[in-house]
């Protein structure tokens, strides 16, 4: 076109749309002569129409202006709004949409208060796009308030403060606002239902899914994938798996996200053989399996302790090119480990070429499970030298591995460490794992030494594994203050008096052991009966 010099305004707009679609801001085209491809830039198309004297013209510079901010160039597409010799409305939205891209709140209010000083009235999609940056950078408050200023909002203003609810865990919230929009007389789509469900799902509102369920089947939804899938949801995760079965079945024709949403309610629900067999069927039905859905049958070997059943999904993965997500290879490591094939797991972790902190805390933990302890620290060292920032997790895990291991010492100075080096708070969590660490090895003033000083006190786990070391030791004054805050934490948990009345036992204290029983009797507490599955 550009050859024949047919290029009009409607198709640089064109072709500016194709570069804002793009995942990149470039496209491929052909020479039209030996059909050689090359790659053209959006910022190349911005050089054509400048030369070809578009540069005015308000309909490209707001495609141009698309361009820009849906690919996050900011400074790009505030430099040509401001030598924009006309703007519009759509001007002004898309500056407003490309801000709240990049959750930058203050500019989004701020590009809201030029329009309305410039004299552009806010429609519609100013609205949604303000709601959608607020409720994006998670300030419900301010999108709530911009929705409540809409005198009549919209199905995709509600859809928009809906969605935002839900994304932020506000759902019983938006349960509410959902019964609001039905006293107002708003019908909800697709999206609503979807949206709504996905929030009863979330709250484990079962009788809440059941009256959105009936009011579907009175709609001309009811059959709709997005909204079964949302309705297996909820029936999935509050327990009730043969109503999600049967939506399943009922659904005409399925998509992919049907099929995970009932392989993820099978495996939620502790199904996993049945989950496996599940996703066979779903690979006989020529249903192309998503990174979800390996990380989902992944879990489900893992469940199964079934090495033989995760390799087989690992050699799928690798077939069908999904072994560089960075989730899925991080199922793998865990399915791996899980399955006692810690080395393999070694192996897939070192060829993985991209890796975030959920991947190395995997593989952290892999090696506590199956007490390799010093291959847990040497790789928590290689991830601080690797510019991988630890989280709470990655403390929990090497922690873990430095007490089941009985390094001891090693646990200390990582735990110093702590707060001191990396600046994460420790919780109960990391004070358990170094407790239980000191409480093996019999270091017990160690031990009173972190209790006094610790601010989680409250935590009956802490108590019990401290308890549970005295006994091993036979520290009675020890036992006895670690079991005295167990009765104070739950004077009705019987593990607490059943821990102390045998270590008396062990050392003959028989008027000691009565005295626990009668501790017992007085407080009503019975323990409960041991169960054998032989």
């Amino acid at each position: 076109m550009h050859r024949m010099g047919i290029i009009d305004c409607v198709s640089l707009s064109s072709v500016l749309g194709v570069c804002s679609k793009s995942a990149a801001d470039e496209f491929l085209v052909s020479d039209g002569i030996d059909e050689k491809r090359y790659k053209m830039h959006g910022k190349q198309i911005h050089g054509l129409l400048i030369k070809l004297g578009f540069e005015s013209d308000l309909h490209v510079n707001n495609s141009l202006l698309d361009m820009y901010a849906k690919h996050g160039y900011m400074e790009c597409a505030e430099m040509l709004f401001n030598s924009m010799s006309e703007v519009s409305v759509v001007s002004w939205n898309v500056m407003i949409a490309g801000y709240g891209k990049q959750y930058d709140i203050e500019r989004v209010t701020e590009c809201m208060q030029r329009m309305q000083s410039c004299g552009f009235e806010p429609d519609d999609v100013t609205y949604v796009n303000m709601l959608a940056a607020c409720l994006k950078s998670g300030d419900v408050e301010t999108g709530l308030r911009i929705f409540n200023s809409m005198s009549l909002p919209s199905l995709t203003s509600w859809n928009a403060i809906l969605s935002g609810y839900s994304q932020n865990e506000y759902h019983r919230e938006a349960v509410m606002l959902f019964r609001e929009m039905q006293f107002r007389k708003v019908r909800p789509d697709r999206t609503t239902f979807a949206i709504i469900l996905s929030c009863c799902a979330g709250m484990g509102l079962l009788e809440g899914g059941k009256q959105i369920h009936a009011a579907l089947l009175k709609s001309d939804v009811s059959t709709d994938l997005y909204v079964a899938s949302g309705m297996i949801g909820v029936y999935s995760k509050c327990g009730k798996i043969e109503a999600a079965k049967h939506i399943f079945n009922t659904v005409p024709q399925y998509d992919i996200v049907c099929w995970n949403s009932m392989l993820a309610g099978l495996s939620l629900n502790s199904l996993d053989r049945e989950a496996f067999t599940f996703f066979q069927q779903m690979l006989g039905k020529g249903m192309s399996p998503t990174e979800f859905s390996y990380a989902t049958v992944l879990n489900c070997c893992s469940s199964l302790s079934s090495l033989s059943q995760g390799r087989q999904v690992h050699g799928l993965i690798m077939k069908n090119g999904h072994a560089n997500d960075v989730y899925v290879g991080t199922g793998l490591i865990d399915m791996y480990c899980k399955c006692g094939d810690v080395d393999g797991a070694r192996q897939f972790f070192d060829t993985m070429p991209c890796k975030n902190t959920v991947t190395w805390n995997e593989m952290i933990h892999g090696y506590a499970q199956n007490g390799h302890g010093e291959d847990a620290v040497r790789l928590f060292e290689n991830m601080i030298e690797a510019s991988f920032k630890p989280d709470c997790i990655t403390f929990v895990a090497v922690l873990t591995a430095c007490s089941h291991s009985g390094l001891v010492d090693i646990g200390l100075r990582i735990f110093d460490t702590m707060m001191q080096e990396h600046g994460v708070e420790p919780v109960s969590d990391h004070y358990t794992c170094v407790i239980d660490s000191l409480g093996r090895a019999g270091r017990f003033n160690e031990v009173e030494e972190i209790i006094d000083k610790m601010g989680c006190k409250d935590d009956p786990i802490i108590w019990e594994v401290l308890l549970s070391s005295c006994r091993v030791h036979a520290n009675v004054k020890l036992a006895r203050r670690a079991a005295n805050e167990l009765f104070r934490l739950d004077p009705t948990n019987s593990a607490s008096y059943s821990l102390m009345a045998n270590m008396y036992s062990s050392l003959d204290r028989w008027d000691d052991v009565e005295d626990v029983r009668g501790v017992m009797e007085e407080w009503q507490v019975s323990k409960e009966p041991g169960y054998s599955w032989v």
